[in-house]
């Protein structure tokens, strides 16, 4: 899967290279992670009021439930994933000082690494839950889960 310049989601064939018209061929597909900013799982990201040039990155994680995204803005943006409608509430973080060009989970989905543009910095965020009590605990936020994910600046 990917996008174009035209806001369109492209989907391919791995084995031919060749891009795949047939949406009945792809649309039970599990992509993971997902990074197209332009998708039915990361359509919450986009702001109403946005054009095509706000949202710089995403990855979105359906087994954890989180997605992250950079925004023109210097704000990094954490999301339960997925995000299914327009304007989707979130956890907004900030820290660069301009626009933030790239932003993407760790291997262990532990941290989001952040990158900026302008400011030239990059960012090493702890993904952390907090349960009702305030306490530390493990598990997916939101949803009834009793907890919500959020970032802690290391540094």
């Amino acid at each position: 899967m990917s996008n174009d310049g035209a806001g369109e989601i492209l989907f391919w064939d791995v084995k031919t290279g060749k891009r795949e018209p047939r949406l009945k061929r792809t649309k039970n597909m599990s992509y993971g992670p997902n990074s197209c900013p332009l998708s039915y799982a990361t359509k919450g990201v986009w702001p109403y009021d946005s054009d095509l040039t706000d949202i710089n990155a995403v990855e979105f994680w359906d087994d954890v439930g989180l997605g992250v995204a950079a925004d023109d803005f210097g704000k990094v943006h954490l999301f339960n994933a997925p995000s299914m409608s327009w304007g989707a509430p979130s956890m907004v973080h900030r820290g660069h000082s301009a626009h933030v060009t790239n932003c993407s989970f760790t291997c262990d989905k532990s941290r989001v690494i952040s990158v900026g543009g302008g400011d030239r910095c990059c960012f090493v965020w702890r993904v952390v839950s907090t349960n009702e009590n305030g306490e530390n605990g493990g598990g997916r936020g939101g949803g009834g889960s009793g907890g919500d994910d959020h970032f802690h600046d290391d540094y």
